[in-house]
């Protein structure tokens, strides 16, 4: 018996977004301007912390132990 039905199997592509990634980015996008490679300016230090403790918190909850350096 053939069956009709389609499987997508490109998640990767089209994941969603969790939504406490999507409030931080438009944070970021509207009303925390800074370049986070720059080291001219506070605000520039305000997004390298932001850069930072993302890194800090994927490597936390992904493998539950937190980042050597």
């Amino acid at each position: 018996m053939q069956s009709n039905k389609q499987i997508h199997l490109d998640y990767h592509a089209t994941t969603p977004v969790d939504p406490r990634v999507t409030e931080k980015v438009v944070e970021f996008m509207t009303t925390q301007f800074g370049n986070a490679s720059s080291v001219d300016h506070s605000i520039d230090d305000r997004a390298r912390g932001a850069v930072d403790q993302a890194k800090q918190s994927v490597v936390y909850q992904r493998f539950n132990r937190r980042p050597t350096s």
